[in-house]
C-alpha cells in the first residue's frame, strides 16, 4: 500500500537530493563594491534572511510538536539532582513551560533562525527582463555566469525554490528545510535555486565562474572597467552583451573588437 506521507517524503528528497542541477546558474548584480569584492575575493554573499526583498521569504509558523521535539524532550530528569523530580512532573513542568511561553517563544526561535541564516540566490534565466530590472540596476549591471559541477561541496547545496502560497507548518526538521526552499507564487518568475548557509561569505573557485554578460543599459566605460578587473583578478570568464530586440533580450559574444567598437562610438 502507498501511503501519502511516504509520497510527500519522496517527493522532498527528489528536490533535495536526487534533481540534477542545472549545468549553469545565473546571478544579477548591480555594478557596485559588493561586486567588486566577489571578484577580488572570490566569494559570494550569504545575506540574512531578513534582509531580503520578499517579507514573507523563509518564513514559517514553528509548531509545539517542534519546540517538544527539538528542545524540551533533550531535558531528562537526569540533567537534575537524583531525588529531586520525577518523570511525570518533569512531563508537567515541560507542558506549563511551553503553554506559558508559546508566543514569545516561537517567535524568538523564527526570528533567531531567520537572522542568522544566510541566502544565495541564483536563477536559470540570464535573459529575464523582470530580473535585469529588479536585481541589476535596471539593466545596467551584470548577470555572472557559473557552474558548480567541479565544486560538490558548492553543488549539492544548492536547492530549486519550490513556489507556493500555502504556508507550511514546521512540525519536523524536513518541514522547516522545505519552509526555507518555498515562496510564494508571485515569485515564480526568478526560476530560483538557492545556497542556505551560515550568514557570511561563501568561497568558490574561480574556474566555477565561466561568464559575464552586460545589461543593455550597461555604460560602456563601466563594461570596460569591469573587465579589466576580471582580467586582472585571472578569471577564465567569456564575456557577453545583451540587448533589446522584437523577441526579448538577445545574448551576444563581446569580443576585444566589438568593445573598442563600443568605445569609439561613446568617445
Amino acid at each position: 500500500m502507498v501511503y501519502w506521507s511516504n509520497l510527500k517524503y519522496f517527493r522532498t528528497l527528489w528536490r533535495f537530493r536526487i534533481k540534477p542541477r542545472p549545468n549553469t546558474l545565473y546571478k544579477y548584480h548591480s555594478l557596485n563594491p559588493h561586486l567588486f569584492k566577489l571578484i577580488e575575493n572570490n566569494s559570494l554573499w550569504g545575506c540574512s534572511a531578513v534582509n531580503l526583498n520578499d517579507p514573507y521569504d523563509c518564513d514559517f509558523e514553528i509548531t509545539k510538536t517542534f519546540i517538544k521535539n527539538n528542545y524540551f524532550n533533550q531535558i531528562t530528569v537526569l540533567d537534575y539532582p537524583e531525588g529531586n523530580i520525577s518523570t511525570e512532573k518533569l512531563d508537567l513542568a515541560k507542558e506549563i513551560t511551553l503553554v506559558f511561553l508559546k508566543n514569545k517563544l516561537l517567535q524568538a526561535l523564527q526570528d533567531q533562525y531567520r537572522t542568522n541564516l544566510g541566502v544565495c540566490c541564483f536563477t536559470t534565466d540570464p535573459l529575464s527582463e523582470l530580473m535585469w530590472s529588479h536585481y541589476a540596476n535596471s539593466a545596467k549591471g551584470v548577470c555572472l555566469e557559473f557552474s558548480f559541477r567541479s565544486s560538490l561541496e558548492i553543488s549539492n547545496k544548492i536547492i530549486p525554490v519550490h513556489y507556493s502560497n500555502k504556508r507550511i507548518l514546521v512540525e519536523t526538521e524536513i518541514n522547516r528545510a522545505k519552509a526555507l526552499f518555498q515562496k510564494q507564487i508571485a515569485w515564480s518568475y526568478e526560476k530560483e535555486w538557492r545556497i542556505l548557509a551560515n550568514q557570511g561569505y561563501i568561497t568558490f573557485n574561480k574556474s566555477n565562474l565561466i561568464g559575464v554578460i552586460f545589461g543593455p543599459r550597461t555604460p560602456v566605460a563601466e563594461v570596460k572597467l569591469v573587465k579589466d578587473l576580471f582580467d586582472k583578478h585571472h578569471y577564465q570568464v567569456k564575456f557577453y552583451f545583451c540587448d533589446y530586440s522584437p523577441n526579448g533580450l538577445k545574448k551576444t559574444i563581446l569580443t576585444d573588437e566589438i568593445l573598442n567598437e563600443m568605445i569609439a562610438k561613446h568617445l
